[in-house]
């Protein structure tokens, strides 16, 4: 009992197996190479038996001059009502769709000779709704002069949505990670503003319109209406990427060695260039021959050109241990490997028509191209990044050592000028007046008018005397340790006030007792103060101002406030010369300063923290 069960469901598998594999439709092929053939005369051959059957759902005749007409059969168990005719190849001239009763009956007409709405159905592919009135379709295919890979397969309602949904689903994904890509290089091109970036975007672009036009999104989406440009968008984008890619990669790799290699890269690509251009020109020589096959032998020469080219270019500069010529190496092989698989396809040498790879290879291998030339932006970003930085530290650490030169040579040089008042002329000053007291004392004149002139000349040497010295305390805090920090500040106020034209009040709060580690700061701070009293004095036109200078417990503050004109509205700190210097010093120790022009002067406030900036810049 056991057996004869185990018979009968084995029985019903394979007749379900044998219903399952009966194909739903037959399919053959007649080619025309005259090009007149009318449908009557087809539909005669094929009852003849001139038609060739079909073993597989693909054909691939490669370059042809000739017109093809397929047959297709639906068998009888099948209800064609509910089937759909798929061409799978999205790139065809014209398409005449016959329906055969007692004779051919023309339902459709389309192809890129028509705009994409003269569609049956709005697919990629060519689409075409079967009825149950026939049960034979003709269809003749033209795109002679031209490659030619073809694949045919009927579906069910269930099939046709499934297979749509599928392609739809797999070029959106794609699509969608290239706009990703594109929104990086955008970002770096924003933040860089270098060339490079701008290739980068235009590269990608191109290439992605090449794949749209291939898959026949393109036709589909962007270019709809245009029946002139829809067969020649691949040309013009395959060509026009193979000229932004080869200036690409002499960019994204800082140049090439071999000047001969690097001027090959860009003849080629001028040739390409050009011939995308040529392919825009709106002239209708497709009919013609002799073009079709310069264009056709052009584009395959072109792109072998531009692999053999691109490698050795990659490969040499790789050798040389150029990381970006490795991350673009890695990223052009698998594009390389399927395009060249796509061209002999396209050529008729190897037959992978209605697969999987033919269809989304190439842009699969794009978009991994992209991918990886995307991360190998970003590391050239990244060390760009990094160059900055260094070159921002190298730059302000040469700043700081500048400063500290421009500091110790005004030190310097203000002790000499400051030493030679008060040592050669205040020695000499002092010598002058002792020689005229003696005279005088001595009564060696007697006369009463030549003694008072002798006053008189001995007071001004007195109050020269004591000019040169204030101008020399003034000039150099040499006298800092002698008489304090305070006492110092208070002389450069007084040595202002002694000319009457101005009152200077100074208020000093701490600085009781001096660190040595600061004592850097102290010599700026007083050069600083010099500098703004002289500021306030020569330009500001004040009759009064106030010097107020605090120490914290973590900082040094300055505040200088007048009563004077203040600062233009146009004013530009780095064309003042004095006031430059002042904020190198300040920046030399980390310090800040702020300008507030109030109306009725200007009040200039400076905080210089005390940790020296050795400490700050390298802790520990």
């Amino acid at each position: 009992m056991r057996k004869h069960i185990f018979l009968f469901f084995s029985l019903l598998l394979l007749c379900v197996a044998a219903v399952a594999s009966t194909p739903r439709a037959s399919y053959y092929i007649l080619e025309d190479p005259t090009l007149k053939l009318q449908a009557d005369d087809a539909l005669l051959q094929f009852r003849q038996g001139k038609f060739t059957l079909q073993q597989t759902k693909q054909f691939n005749p490669g370059f042809t001059k000739s017109v093809y007409w397929l047959a297709v059969e639906i068998n009888e168990t099948q209800h064609p009502d509910s089937l759909r005719l798929v061409i799978g190849q999205t790139v065809i001239n014209r398409i005449d769709f016959y329906s055969i009763e007692d004779k051919a009956k023309l339902l459709y007409q389309t192809g890129d000779h028509f705009k994409y709405s003269h569609r049956p159905m709005l697919t990629v592919d060519y689409s075409f709704p079967l009825s149950n009135q026939s049960y034979l379709y003709l269809l003749r295919i033209d795109k002679h002069n031209e490659s030619l890979q073809l694949t045919f397969d009927t579906f069910n309602i269930a099939g046709f949505i499934s297979e749509e949904t599928n392609n739809s689903l797999i070029t959106g994904i794609l699509s969608g990670v290239v706009v990703l890509l594109l929104v990086i290089g955008l970002y770096l091109t924003i933040i860089t503003r270098q060339r490079i970036y701008t290739f980068y975007l235009l590269y990608i672009t191109s290439g992605w319109l090449w794949v749209l036009a291939d898959l026949g999104v393109g036709f589909k989406y962007l270019w709809p209406e245009s029946t002139w440009f829809a067969s020649r968008s691949r040309p013009v984008f395959a060509t026009l990427t193979i000229a932004l890619s080869l200036q690409y990669i002499i960019y994204y790799l800082g140049g090439l060695k071999s000047k001969i290699l690097q001027r090959s890269l860009q003849a080629i690509s001028l040739f390409a260039l050009l011939f995308s251009l040529l392919m825009l020109i709106p002239v209708e020589v497709y009919n013609a021959n002799l073009l079709s096959w310069v264009l056709l032998i052009s584009i395959p020469a072109t792109v072998i050109s531009y692999i053999v080219l691109s490698l050795l270019a990659l490969t040499l500069e790789a050798l040389r241990k150029n990381i970006m010529a490795m991350f673009y190496l890695g990223a052009l092989i698998p594009l390389m490997l399927l395009t060249v698989i796509s061209v002999l396809n396209h050529s008729g040498a190897i037959d992978i028509s209605g697969t999987f790879l033919e269809r989304y290879g190439v842009a699969i291998g794009y978009v991994c191209e992209a991918i990886i030339l995307t991360f190998g932006l970003v590391y050239r970003f990244n060390n760009y990044r990094l160059e900055k930085e260094r070159l921002q530290v190298d730059f302000e650490r040469n700043q700081k050592e500048n400063a500290k030169a421009l500091l110790e040579t005004e030190a310097n040089e203000r002790k000499r000028i400051a030493d030679e008042l008060h040592d050669i002329a205040g020695s000499m000053l002092s010598a002058a007046k002792l020689n005229i007291t003696s005279i005088r004392e001595k009564n060696l004149i007697p006369e009463a008018e030549a003694k008072l002139k002798l006053q008189k000349a001995e007071e001004a040497i007195e109050a020269v005397s004591g000019s040169v010295r204030n101008l020399s305390h003034a000039l150099s805090p040499i006298m800092i340790d002698k008489i304090g920090f305070k006492r110092s500040v208070q002389n450069i106020t007084s040595f202002f006030n002694s000319s009457g034209k101005i009152n200077i009040e100074t208020v000093v709060i701490g600085f009781d007792e001096l660190d040595p580690e600061s004592e850097n700061i102290y010599s700026t701070l007083y050069s600083i103060i010099y500098e703004l009293v002289n500021n306030i004095v020569k330009h500001a036109n004040a009759s009064n101002a106030i010097i107020q200078l605090i120490e914290h417990d973590d900082s040094f503050v300055l505040i200088a406030e007048d009563n004077g004109k203040g600062l233009e509205k146009e004013f530009d700190k780095q064309n003042t010369k004095g006031l430059n210097g002042i904020i190198s010093k300040i920046n030399y120790f980390n310090g800040s300063i702020v300008l507030d022009n109030t109306g009725k002067g200007l009040i200039i406030s400076i905080e210089i923290p005390k940790t020296p900036y050795e400490k700050k810049d390298n802790p520990g």
